[in-house]
């Protein structure tokens, strides 16, 4: 049987074994993003065991093979967990070419390697995930899991609570059905009201877009919770390690078993 340079003949049958495409692994191993990564790969500045890689599907054992970028070490990253306030103003993404603020300018230099999970739009407010554990974070984000996401929203008028029923039995928005979502009256104040909103689901501005169908402008948008994760008294544009009890809530929602 001929060699495969690229090991994919390892990731089939009975000999499964865990590799890679080489600009995943340095990204999942917090030196940069994943675009970044391949930018990196394609430029000729990786090199596996000593050897240059340009391919961005070369795949690589990340239990043993070594990387390199521009002739530095890249190891295996320490597990983070983290939680960030992102204020309004601010883009979820590690990069801005229209130069706008992102997260990235948020994480401490310690921390740095944590991505965020799912989006936040700019001019919404709240929790973030931040991690380089890639498999928490693809089943945070994942449909199958279904892990809901709390967010407090304001908006104009005085609606009546059956206002809301096209967003409990799923919106349809631009042709695609959405899940259905838990909205709640939380009280009126100077000709606004104010909801608590739960979907499990992350469609491009689905709650503005589900209130706009509705006529309601939106105020103020901001995710409280992610599952069984809460912002609590975190201010804006602060970031915290998730403590043992909230990762181990977090992993359990992730996986089915706990609070979603």
């Amino acid at each position: 049987m001929a060699d495969d340079p690229h090991g994919s003949l390892a990731l089939a049958g009975a000999d499964h074994r865990p590799f890679e495409f080489l600009p995943r692994l340095l990204s999942k191993r917090g030196f940069c993003s994943r675009k970044e990564a391949e930018q990196l790969v394609a430029g000729g500045r990786v090199a596996v065991n000593g050897v240059v890689r340009r391919d961005v599907l070369w795949r690589v054992d990340p239990r043993k093979d070594a990387l390199t970028v521009d002739g530095r070490p890249v190891g295996k990253a320490a597990p983070l967990h983290l939680k960030l306030h992102k204020p309004v103003g601010v883009v979820t993404t590690m990069k801005d070419p229209d130069g706008r603020p992102t997260v990235a300018a948020l994480i401490p230099a310690a921390w740095r390697g944590a991505m965020p999970v799912g989006r936040l739009d700019q001019d919404s407010s709240g929790l973030l995930l931040l991690t380089n554990d890639h498999q928490l974070g693809e089943r945070i984000v994942g449909a199958a899991a279904h892990v809901g996401k709390r967010y407090r929203v304001v908006v104009d008028g005085t609606p009546d609570d059956a206002r809301f029923a096209p967003m409990r039995a799923g919106s349809v928005l631009d042709g695609e059905q959405c899940r259905p979502a838990q909205v709640r009256i939380l009280g009126r104040e100077d000709g606004a009201t104010t909801l608590e909103v739960v979907i499990d689901e992350g469609k491009n501005r689905q709650i503005r877009r589900s209130l706009a169908a509705l006529s309601l402008g939106v105020r103020s948008l901001q995710r409280t919770a992610i599952g069984p994760l809460e912002l609590g008294d975190l201010t804006p544009g602060a970031v915290a390690a998730l403590t043992g009890d909230e990762l181990r809530a977090l992993r359990a929602a992730a996986a089915g078993t706990g609070e979603r």
